[in-house]
């Protein structure tokens, strides 16, 4: 499990903070596809609607974290460490976390 940034090449600036058990490439591609989808209206999938993924860098902050409470936790550090409520797209509630069981897997 890994917290990651998505950086904006033309700024510099990590734009937004997340978690995920999917590979970076996996999940950097999900976020590209979902922009896509017409029921998408978040502000961050809004903003990648008309970008590509060339225009940003998926940053691999933290890895193999194995405790979910953990995993949270950093996830809200990396978010105000880069202010990206403020300053980016997080639209951050602890509701937001992925929901894993004591063994790292996704819970349904």
């Amino acid at each position: 499990m890994k917290i990651y940034g998505i950086k904006e090449k033309s700024t510099g600036r990590i734009i937004y903070i997340g978690q995920t058990i999917q590979s970076g490439k996996k999940r950097f591609y999900d976020h590209f596809r979902a922009a896509q989808k017409k029921d998408k209206t978040d502000s961050f999938h809004l903003f990648l609607k008309n970008k590509t993924q060339d225009d940003f860098e998926f940053v691999v902050l933290e890895d193999n974290i194995l405790d979910k409470q953990l995993l949270n936790e950093r996830e809200e550090y990396y978010i105000s460490l880069y202010d990206t409520i403020n300053s980016g797209y997080n639209t951050y509630s602890k509701s937001n976390t992925i929901n894993l069981n004591q063994y790292g897997k996704k819970v349904k």
